[in-house]
């Protein structure tokens, strides 16, 4: 008869991190309606703007799982700070892309310059390509890229990650797979910290740009309420509102160090 009561770290974090998508309904709405056009055969490419920590990767966590419940397959890139090798925003996405359809030789020798792994990946040795001069090695790669997007006979969704850091030659294929786009069902999403790259979109014509804003007061207590069970009391949501400004990831931060101090989400509800 013994009532029970566990939070483990673990469980925590479950709540934190499962919170339902809040203050995003417009956006949400926008994005689901790029995947149904998209399973229609209508693509598209997708820049989702803001500051670090706003929720952007949140937003296109949401998108993959749609995409991927509709039928649609998706793939990953991210890019990285401090300099990554050339492509390296495509590397991940290359390597899926690569064993959704049967690769000749030819097309693995290439695209092995980008995914060094691709032969162990594909339990199968692949020719080395002929060496040619840089600009019709980069022609090259982009010519086989773009092949093996028309290939594949399921929509497809790239998710690519942090944008802002991305490298010249990642971007003039993303320019060439935007071409694809235009004609294919293919989904292009892409995530960028607009106060650190303002004008990547310019540098990517053809892109529609979806800006994410802080969250308003309303939201940040939404959000809160997802996370706790119950709805803030008024000095909790006046503290995370002062504390946060709207920035969804440091609300999360916030109420994680108060849990731990508090000892269980339960207790921060508490008066």
């Amino acid at each position: 008869g013994r009532s029970f009561h566990s939070e483990s770290a673990v469980v925590r974090e479950s709540y934190l991190q499962s919170a339902p998508l809040t203050g995003r309904d417009r956006e949400w709405s926008e994005l689901q309606g790029y995947v149904d056009r998209l399973m229609e055969g209508t693509g598209a490419g997708l820049l989702i703007a803001g500051e670090s920590g706003v929720g952007k990767s949140r937003l296109l966590e949401e998108l993959r799982t749609y995409a991927l419940v509709h039928g649609a397959r998706v793939v990953n890139g991210q890019s990285v700070s401090g300099g990554g090798a050339a492509y390296h925003v495509f590397q991940d996405a290359i390597r899926l892309l690569c064993l959704s359809v049967p690769l000749t030789d030819a097309q693995g020798a290439i695209l092995k310059a980008l995914a060094s792994d691709l032969p162990r990946l594909l339990e199968r040795s692949l020719p080395d390509a002929p060496l040619i001069d840089a600009q019709a090695a980069q022609s090259r790669l982009h010519n086989t890229l773009e092949a093996l997007l028309r290939e594949l006979d399921v929509p497809i969704v790239i998710i690519l990650e942090d944008l802002q850091w991305a490298d010249t030659e990642s971007l003039a294929l993303l320019r060439r797979i935007l071409t694809v786009a235009q004609t294919r069902p293919l989904l292009i999403a892409g995530t960028f910290r607009d106060d650190e790259r303002p004008r990547l979109p310019e540098e990517l014509p053809g892109t529609v740009v979806l800006k994410l804003n802080r969250l308003p007061s309303t939201q940040i207590a939404d959000l809160c309420l997802s996370m706790l069970g119950t709805f803030p009391r008024p000095e909790l949501l006046e503290f995370m509102v002062r504390e946060t400004e709207g920035n969804a990831f440091f609300i999360v931060e916030i109420m994680r160090a108060l849990a731990e101090e508090a000892g269980g989400l339960g207790a921060v509800g508490v008066r």
